[in-house]
């Protein structure tokens, strides 16, 4: 019995120093240092907290197995189509409704398209959009004073 508080006592001094590690991985190799040096030894103890405390399997991945075939409800998504038009389509309205007819920035034509449709656009959906209209000489574009892009119509 005399032993066994002993040994409580020496794990209670030991267990700060255990817990200033955050990693289970960094723990389980101090106290198994650490008992080695307390005369318990790798194996028994420290075995039996490796085992209690490390995880059990590998997480199992989520989703379709290679090869499965789709759900019908993906199918008919798939077939109907986009719910929302996307950026070029949205630009494509903008442009028809005479909206450069001065000169307008991406983050204003993004804020436009939020307004507009409720649905936030990303720039990095818009610029592309916006270039094919330069490209086919639809719009014409300078750099203003910050140094951005404005758009306008030809």
């Amino acid at each position: 019995m005399n032993d066994l508080n002993q040994l409580q006592k020496k794990i209670r001094a030991l267990a700060d120093t255990v817990n200033v590690f955050k990693s289970e991985a960094v723990q389980l190799r101090v106290i198994n240092i650490l008992l080695a040096e307390i005369g318990i030894g790798a194996g028994g103890v420290a075995a039996a907290v490796a085992r209690e405390v490390a995880p059990a399997a590998a997480p199992r991945k989520r989703g379709r197995p290679a090869g499965a075939a789709k759900p019908a409800a993906a199918k008919r998504a798939a077939r109907k189509g986009a719910a929302t038009p996307g950026a070029y389509a949205m630009i494509s309205s903008l442009y028809d409704k005479g909206y450069f007819s001065s000169g307008r920035t991406l983050s204003a034509v993004v804020d436009r398209l939020h307004t507009l449709t409720g649905r936030t656009y990303k720039a990095s959906e818009c610029s592309p959009a916006l270039l094919r209209f330069f490209r086919d000489r639809k719009l014409k574009r300078k750099k203003n004073v910050k140094g951005q892009y404005e758009y306008a119509q030809s």
